[in-house]
């Protein structure tokens, strides 16, 4: 469980955005920031058009319960570089820690919160035994590997965890 916010100026205004690992973002486990709002989670607006339509990405990793940000122009012919906390950012990942200053082309951001809630280490499940039950009521084998039930197309991220019976298969 994470939560980090942003902060930025636009025409004399701060706005700020906070995204948590409950929210659905436009790229799955990555926040993405650009001028474009349909390719964008966290969008600026730039009529200078320094900032690219989709510039920076900022992932969680779980292994170090750390924030990274990537520069999403780096495979362009000539990418827009970014600069986290004074160092130039094309290829590599940059970590983000509270007050990390990001320049996406002349745009400052700033982070303002981030906040981490450690996981519990991951439980060992007998998948020949365990299923996942979805809100619709079916349950689905624990070697199910999709995210979203095939009978209702609900997240099953969130379903619960059902002894099944020996002859149990998918419903």
């Amino acid at each position: 469980m994470y939560k980090i916010t942003l902060l930025w100026q636009e025409e004399n205004q701060w706005l700020y955005q906070t995204i948590t690992s409950n929210e659905v973002t436009k790229n799955s486990r990555i926040i993405r920031i650009g001028r474009e709002p349909s390719l964008c989670d966290i969008v600026i607006k730039d009529t200078t058009k320094t900032v690219s339509p989709l510039h920076a990405g900022i992932c969680f990793d779980l292994t170090t319960n750390t924030f990274y940000l990537n520069n999403l122009t780096q495979n362009f012919s000539q990418p827009n570089p970014i600069l986290v906390d004074g160092k130039k950012i094309i290829v590599q990942k940059a970590p983000l820690r509270i007050g990390s200053q990001i320049f996406l082309g002349k745009k400052l951001l700033k982070v303002k919160t981030i906040k981490v809630k450690k996981q519990l280490p991951p439980v060992t499940i007998n998948p020949s035994i365990y299923g996942i039950k979805c809100q619709c009521g079916n349950i689905l084998p624990y070697s199910y590997l999709e995210l979203f039930c095939p009978f209702c197309g609900r997240t099953i991220q969130s379903g619960q965890i059902q002894i099944l019976k020996s002859s149990s298969k998918l419903q």
